[in-house]
């Protein structure tokens, strides 16, 4: 997979969403110490630099690419960070490979049994993959309401460049529930979750600690005020403090 990569220091691996890419991540950067931390924003399978692979998305291929990509660059240790569907192949790397992670955080977070939806609910996601109106309402809705016209148009700009249709249709069969592999409870003793108080309620505190209570021992979650499903773009400053805090505090006993 290709990355933007800032900073030097501790590696810090980070995993978007199913609506964007690297970008995601860049307004964030800038306000965390890249003298301290190297931050490798990974683009997916299909997704901004990462746009001519073509292997066919799932939890267990993306996982071994990170892995593959941290070897290739010797990364022996790195803190992981991911957001929304991305939590799936975090949690699935802290099962197979928790000596690798010195640090595991969740950005608004799919959880490990996958992100659950209605009939209806499915067929409106697949529209937001192939349709920018239904994309820009799918935003809307995550908290983009509460957000300038301005920052909706980029935000959909981003979303919309990042991928092609068939791309976001393929990665949204990944992390729909029932997922495969069957999730397992970690190792790692703690999930660490920042999450957006005007998100989806699926994504909120209660939804997110009863969705991630059977696999972790320990689950502390910061919910970011005035902030929907994309925290590192409403509001990059405060997402960078919360980061760096939970940064502070080691995943193992």
């Amino acid at each position: 997979m290709e990355s933007k990569v800032t900073g030097s220091g501790k590696p810090i691996i980070l995993l978007h969403e199913w609506l964007g890419d690297h970008r995601n991540w860049l307004p964030m950067l800038r306000y965390c110490p890249t003298d301290e931390f190297a931050f490798h924003c990974l683009d997916l399978p299909g997704y901004g630099m990462s746009q001519d692979i073509a292997k066919t998305p799932s939890i267990e291929a993306i996982a071994e690419l990170v892995l593959n990509y941290a070897s290739e660059r010797k990364l022996e240790k790195f803190a992981l960070v991911a957001h929304s569907m991305s939590g799936l192949v975090a949690h699935h790397l802290g099962v197979v490979a928790p000596q690798t992670l010195a640090d595991l955080i969740f950005f608004c977070p799919v959880p490990p049994n996958g992100f659950k939806a209605t009939e209806d609910g499915i067929a409106a996601m697949h529209s937001v993959a192939t349709r920018r109106d239904a994309l820009r309402d799918a935003i809307l809705v995550r908290g983009g309401e509460f957000e300038s016209d301005e920052w909706v148009d980029e935000k959909v700009d981003l979303a919309w460049s990042a991928s092609e249709p068939e791309v976001k249709k393929a990665h949204l069969e990944m992390f729909l529930a029932p997922v495969h592999p069957v999730p397992q409870k970690s190792t790692l003793r703690k999930a660490k979750i920042i999450g957006g108080e005007v998100d989806l309620p699926f994504y909120q505190e209660a939804s997110l600690r009863n969705e991630f209570q059977p696999y972790y021992d320990e689950i502390e979650v910061d919910g970011l005020a005035k902030c929907g499903h994309y925290p590192m773009l409403q509001d990059p400053k405060l997402s960078a403090n919360v980061l760096l805090e939970c940064l502070k505090t080691p995943i193992f006993p």
